[in-house]
């Protein structure tokens, strides 16, 4: 039969601030299953690579570059005694401009070491030149959501942290920062990098895989490992059941980071007491999105589960947690039934 597993990343079970509404989330189960793990990372491992855990992945967003590729996104990383916190590219709002300077300044200060930086769109770098063999790094978008303090590399004197402390210096006295930071904007004060990881030779299954997700760096990543990648409009549960293979085990995992996008904001960026939450959000905003996901994908298709044409429905978290929904109740129902 048929699983659907749906990757949520911006949800966490735990949360006072949105949750799923009630009606829904009696039909789940919610396990910790595991330490924090990136969508991505998940991902890799619906599709096969099960030791993945998200702090060596590879680099897909640009696909004609060699395999020595690494992310280099531009981020404003704040960084305090006891917490750091980071915006990631996607929220700095750089034109091209300021981008083509920033590259240019940064090519210029590593070309004497064989490197380069390549610019892919204004938010989204890439480093090529030195061995990702010692990166460990979780994606930009996974730390920018959540304290980074545990994440920040301890250990300066190897050739990531190195790099990234001596680009530190330069951004801090570059034009473009300052002009940024005359006009009320923040300044673009270091590199955060990632990726840079070889996809392995994985071994068949023998179950139909078929992926929905909008975002670029999914459907790179199944591209590149030679799985189907639909748009999420393409899917449809409940009314329409094509996407339903008969007789066949089969895996569809719906990827869908609409939640985690909206959860940063400058202006919490700048708020106290959403810092100090761990998580930078606009609860509002969250809540309407929330709504939305558990009306087009949760609520139909836990409907399916429980009508026994799915196995079953599992929602992935990037904080460990799994909302499974099987058919059956949920375990504190049973037990209280048993009572």
């Amino acid at each position: 039969m048929t699983t659907v597993s749906v990757l949520l990343p911006g949800y966490s079970a735990d949360s006072e601030k949105f949750r799923l509404p009630d009606e829904l989330s009696v039909h789940f189960d919610f396990l910790q299953e595991s330490s924090l793990l990136p969508w991505q990372a998940s991902l890799c491992q619906l599709l096969g690579w099960k030791d993945q855990c998200g702090d060596r992945l590879p680099s897909l967003q640009v696909q004609n570059y060699d395999s020595t590729l690494v992310h280099a996104d531009p981020i404003h990383l704040r960084a305090g005694r006891d917490t750091a916190t980071f915006l990631s590219s996607d929220m700095l709002g750089l034109d091209d401009d300021s981008a083509d300077a920033l590259i240019d300044a940064l090519n210029a200060f590593v070309e004497s070491d064989g490197l380069h930086f390549h610019k892919h769109r204004n938010d989204a770098w890439f480093i090529s030149g030195l061995s990702a063999q010692s990166l460990r790094a979780y994606p930009t978008p996974f730390l920018a959501n959540r304290r980074a303090t545990a994440f920040l590399p301890d250990d300066t004197s190897t050739e990531w942290p190195k790099l990234m402390s001596e680009l530190q210096m330069l951004l801090h006295t570059h034009p473009v920062n300052q002009r940024r930071q005359t006009a009320g904007l923040l300044p673009v004060n270091s590199l955060w990098f990632w990726g840079g990881a070889t996809i392995p030779e994985l071994p068949d299954s023998g179950t139909s895989i078929s992926v929905y997700a909008d975002d670029p760096y999914g459907r790179a990543l199944c591209k590149a490992m030679g799985v189907g990648c639909r748009t999420l409009e393409s899917f449809i549960p409940g009314s329409d059941t094509s996407w339903l293979i008969e007789g066949q085990k089969q895996d569809v995992v719906i990827v869908d980071t609409r939640l985690v996008g909206a959860q940063q904001t400058i202006e919490s960026f700048h708020d106290e007491a959403e810092r100090q939450s761990g998580h930078l959000s606009d609860d509002d905003h969250s809540n309407r999105l929330l709504a939305s996901i558990s009306e087009q994908w949760l609520a139909p298709l836990s409907i399916m589960v429980r009508r026994g044409k799915l196995q079953q429905l599992a929602v992935y978290t990037e904080d460990g947690v799994t909302g499974i929904c099987s058919g059956q109740a949920p375990w504190w129902r049973r037990l209280l039934g048993r009572v």
